[in-house]
């Protein structure tokens, strides 16, 4: 059994949610059947997005620093429970010789797989306007579909406000946070996209499968499972815990 690793923190709340998927989709029939997780859970790297849209501090001597705990802790493959990061980590991953298994990637394959050709994109700005989702579709046949910037500015609310699901554990299922989510997925049900990916990792602690018509796609979840796949695997290169070509 392969050992994880976690860059976690970012959020704190969307690691425990992708330890509990972990957990949840590891065939188990005791403790000793479940993998060996090793987190370095650190809330101070800095903001992804404000380092990408404004001129923030970069998260990378920090997304470093977790990558070479990782390493001395002799994991075999690393994940990262922030979509916005993976803009970063895919920069760092040429200079840094490292093991990773790529969510935004693993989402992507997930959707061909499922033939799903077009999907529209809940997330932060920052992996909004980078490309990171649009490019890698593209890659692959897919055409991902961001809203508007009155939908972006709503997200941002949701995720980043006051009372957004960041700022506390007790606004995840806050019902204006939920509502802000629906007003951008009604935005693209009405171009006709029946399928959403839920790209930022804080979206799935408040949205859930029956609050909307839309087919919700939660790369956390899809992340969690080829996480479980490549550490149960005899050998590498199975359908979704393949190692990242990033």
């Amino acid at each position: 059994m392969k050992r994880c690793g976690i860059i976690g923190g970012v959020g704190p709340s969307a690691t425990v949610d992708l330890v509990q998927y972990i957990i949840k989709n590891t065939p188990a029939k005791k403790d000793q059947e479940h993998l060996r997780m090793i987190i370095d859970n650190n809330p101070q790297i800095p903001d992804r997005t404000a380092a990408l849209l404004n001129n923030g501090e970069s998260p990378n001597p920090f997304l470093i620093e977790s990558i070479n705990l990782l390493k001395q802790a002799k994991v075999d493959f690393i994940i990262c429970p922030c979509n916005t990061a993976h803009v970063f980590l895919r920069e760092l991953k040429k200079e840094i010789d490292f093991n990773f298994i790529d969510m935004i990637e693993e989402t992507i394959k997930y959707l061909a797989a499922n033939n799903i050709k077009k999907a529209g994109l809940l997330s932060t700005s920052g992996t909004a306007k980078t490309g990171i989702y649009q490019n890698t579709g593209k890659q692959h046949g897919i055409e991902i579909f961001i809203p508007s910037d009155k939908g972006i500015k709503k997200e941002m609310e949701a995720i980043y406000g006051n009372k957004g699901i960041k700022a506390n554990p007790k606004y995840e299922k806050s019902k204006n946070n939920k509502d802000l989510f629906l007003d951008v997925i009604n935005e693209f049900k009405n171009e006709g996209i029946k399928t959403v990916i839920m790209g930022c990792t804080e979206i799935p602690l408040c949205l859930e499968t029956n609050d909307t018509t839309v087919q919700l796609i939660n790369p956390t979840e899809i992340l969690a499972k080829s996480a479980v796949d490549y550490a149960l695997a005899e050998k590498e290169g199975i359908k979704h815990g393949a190692k990242s070509t990033f």
